[in-house]
């Protein structure tokens, strides 16, 4: 069976990489290329995971320079929120435009024992069902990480607003489960 290659984390010179693809020792090594302590991975961090800024310019505990610098190399936003919806029962569902002008849908589900966030992983579908909006334009490609975890983010920055939080991640039943087992 042919497998869908994922799209480059950076996938032309015009297109900076998003953030939230970095992984904590990536982030580390980038750092001392700039000159800088490790340390500052993990300000970084915390910036980007527990206070869940929107722009570089937040991160007040770095300095000018750094966080030009990460301006320069990142891109911190990697969703355009498109359409929310919140139904009676408080799910949330959102339509998000990618960086290459997909989209994809992501959804809260709020419960009783936690909220949960609904993930895709892929743009359209390839299996083709009559029923189903996301086969119409057919498989597309893979999500890159820093988009699944952009999703996240965003679902939690809308629970802040009820001062709630995500507590569970599932992926969106989009297709085969065994087509993309080895995603």
């Amino acid at each position: 069976m042919e497998q869908l290659k994922t799209t480059s984390e950076k996938p032309n010179t015009d297109q900076k990489r998003s953030i939230y693809s970095i992984q904590f020792t990536e982030m580390q090594d980038w750092l001392q290329e700039q000159n800088e302590p490790k340390f500052r991975a993990t300000q970084i961090f915390e910036w980007l995971y527990q206070k869940r800024v929107s722009s570089f310019e937040e991160m007040t505990n770095l300095s000018k320079e750094l966080r030009e610098k990460l301006e320069t190399s990142f891109v911190l936003t990697t969703l355009k929120i498109v359409t929310r919806q919140v139904s009676s029962d408080g799910t949330v569902k959102f339509l998000f435009e990618l960086h290459d002008g997909y989209s994809i849908e992501t959804v809260v589900m709020r419960h009783e024992y936690g909220n949960s966030v609904c993930v895709t992983t892929q743009v359209g579908c390839r299996l083709g069902c009559t029923f189903c909006a996301s086969t119409l334009g057919g498989l597309k490609r893979n999500l890159e990480s820093g988009e699944i975890v952009a999703q996240v983010l965003e679902s939690q920055r809308a629970m802040d607003e009820v001062e709630e939080r995500v507590s569970s991640v599932v992926v969106m039943g989009i297709g085969e489960l065994l087509i993309t087992m080895m995603n």
